[in-house]
């Protein structure tokens, strides 16, 4: 049922009941203490570095539509999300515009994600919660799109803050909770497309519980929730108040883009606007798998757990919402490379609900004698094929001959665990042998998710072989453009008056890190300009042909590697060493440059 009664909340089904202050001692807990470490380590891992990977083309457009406003430019025109807007022209008025300061908002907000399990402790156990918030510190779709300026965990951190003091409403009706819900629900659908999936399958699953007879409880309290707030009209008008102020503010970048209504509904119906960014179903799916093993794996087998021996109600929604995210994905024709981040959440929350049964049961049951000892059997088995494996596909060794060899050492490992755990639960039963393989699983899947949050997070500059997260920007963008401001600086004698010619095709990228160059001409055709200096796209040909008067050279301009054609060789290689059999493919630029010098400045 969602509204299991645990001892800690008892207490708040009874508001007239005097609430006596607790000691010091209690209010600082070991178990506060974890989460404050979490969020901490949460931070580090979204802050550090945040502006070292210039902005891709997405949060471009996201960061120039802010910045124009900004700077008295007018209003936004494109695609854009009303929330990242509102939060970024702020800041751009009040503290500059910067890569850093750009990405500011979706980074704290995914430390903040890691906050909330400590509020769903009923519906996750206390070790559920721990275990959720350990994953979303962690999860490489988390850590990454916290650090892009992306809406998805904009999203995700509202529908998991609405979905928090809903459920808590049921726990107890009381006045804030109701505000609070209202409040978090607008942050919710202001903040992304998902969000409205979300409240769509909701209401359905509400409506479906109140009609099911079995569950009488759930369906009272929803009954009881609905007439409280019916018959406290002061509370029901203040709800929709907040939620109305909120709505309105963060929509229109508190009122200065009144066109800020329209962007919302365009995120409600992103889902089927055509669009250019979309990527193949399967990228998802292979993210998932490549990424997300540990989350994927305990969260599948969690919801069947879950639902078949504990008839989990919680756990039923939040399999729901997972089957309707993904086939709404799955038939969408736009599919950004942060969809993943959508499908993730509700099987974060399952797998977190497995992993907490797991070590509540470990840490209740378990022995040396007989975990430990099967444990220290079973590690020989795991390393030994695992060091044979990694020294084989070490990038500096060159390819044997045959495909055979990584699916025999694979073969071995499987094989040597399969007899240790039988053999386990032979001698000690099927609930040693159970928690054994969970503490193994979780202990190699946990070292893959920590590598990946790694590479993700901070990725080669060379040669970034990372699918997560889409095309990626190069760095000799920002290069060039420190070699055109010094360029204007020694012609003109300021940095930004050297007039440039952009070929369309580059923008927003360029538009962004041109933002301070006021004579910008942007054209389909930028050789056809007549400004000193020209930038345009250079398709990957060995021969481009320069314009007369000018010189010039070819960089990189973007990125965009994929895990397609690849064998098992080569894919062991890549999840172990990210070393992938090519290069990117990537998308080149020319800058070309005048070779008449500017007239001699006047002492």
């Amino acid at each position: 049922m969602l509204t299991d009664t645990v001892a800690s909340e008892t207490t708040e089904r009874t508001p007239t009941v005097e609430v006596v202050a607790a000691p010091a001692r209690s209010v600082v807990t070991l178990e506060k203490g974890i989460y404050a470490v979490l969020v901490l380590i949460a931070l580090a891992l979204r802050l550090v570095n945040l502006g070292a990977a210039p902005l891709n083309a997405r949060e471009a457009g996201e960061a120039v539509a802010a910045y124009t406003l900004a700077t008295g430019g007018g209003l936004p025109s494109g695609v854009y999300n009303p929330l990242l807007f509102t939060f970024n022209f702020v800041t751009f008025v009040f503290g500059g515009a910067s890569d850093t300061w750009a990405r500011l908002l979706p980074a704290l907000t995914g430390a903040a994600l890691v906050a909330l399990p400590y509020w769903m402790r009923r519906w996750l156990d206390r070790p559920g919660a721990i275990a959720a918030a350990t994953l979303l510190a962690f999860s490489p779709s988390f850590v990454l799109f916290s650090r892009l300026l992306d809406p998805a965990i904009l999203a995700a951190f509202g529908i998991v803050a609405t979905l928090t003091m809903g459920l808590r409403v049921l726990v107890a009706h009381l006045p804030r909770r109701y505000i609070l819900t209202g409040a978090w629900l607008a942050v919710a659908l202001v903040a992304g497309r998902a969000s409205w999936v979300w409240l769509l399958l909701t209401i359905a699953f509400a409506v479906a519980v109140l009609y099911y007879p079995q569950d009488t409880v759930t369906r009272e309290d929803i009954l009881a929730a609905g007439r409280a707030l019916r018959n406290d009209r002061s509370t029901l008008l203040t709800t929709l108040a907040v939620a109305l102020v909120v709505f309105v503010v963060l929509s229109t970048a508190v009122f200065f883009n009144p066109t800020g209504f329209q962007a919302v509904l365009d995120t409600a119906a992103g889902w089927w606007r055509a669009s250019g960014e979309s990527i193949p179903a399967w990228q998802y799916l292979a993210g998932l798998a490549a990424y997300e093993t540990l989350i994927l794996v305990f969260g599948l087998v969690g919801l069947v757990w879950l639902i078949v021996r504990r008839q989990d109600l919680f756990a039923v929604y939040l399999g729901l919402w997972f089957a309707v995210m993904l086939i709404v994905t799955l038939i969408s024709p736009v599919r950004p490379p942060s969809g993943i981040v959508a499908l993730l959440l509700p099987l974060t929350l399952l797998a977190a609900m497995l992993l907490g049964r797991l070590f509540a049961d470990v840490t209740a049951n378990s022995a040396w004698e007989r975990e430990g000892l099967l444990l220290l059997i079973a590690l020989p088995f795991v390393f030994g094929p695992l060091f044979r494996l990694t020294e084989y596909l070490a990038p500096a060794t060159p390819p044997t001959p045959g495909a055979t060899t990584p699916l025999v050492l694979l073969g071995i490992f499987v094989l040597g665990l399969a007899i240790v755990f039988a053999g386990g639960w032979s001698l000690f039963g099927r609930d040693v042998a159970l928690r054994t393989a969970g503490l193994v699983a979780v202990f190699l899947l946990g070292l893959v998710m920590v590598r990946s949050s790694i590479s993700v997070a901070y990725p080669g500059d060379f040669i970034p072989q990372e699918f997560l997260g889409g095309p990626r920007t190069s760095t000799d963008v920002v290069r060039v453009v420190g070699d055109l401001q010094g360029i204007a600086l020694d012609r003109y004698g300021a940095a930004q008056t050297q007039p440039v010619a952009v070929d369309a095709s580059l923008t927003p990228t360029l538009s962004w890190y041109l933002r301070y160059f006021p004579r910008v001409d942007v054209r389909n055709n930028a050789a056809g300009s007549g400004v000193p200096q020209i930038l345009a796209v250079a398709p990957n040909t060995p021969q481009v042909q320069t314009p007369t008067g000018y010189v010039g050279q070819r960089a990189r301009f973007e990125t965009d590697w994929t895990p397609s054609g690849m064998g098992i060789r080569d894919w062991l290689r890549w999840v172990l060493y990210r070393n992938a059999p090519a290069a990117p493919p990537s998308v080149d630029w020319m800058i070309w440059f005048s070779k008449v010098s500017a007239p001699p400045q006047q002492p």
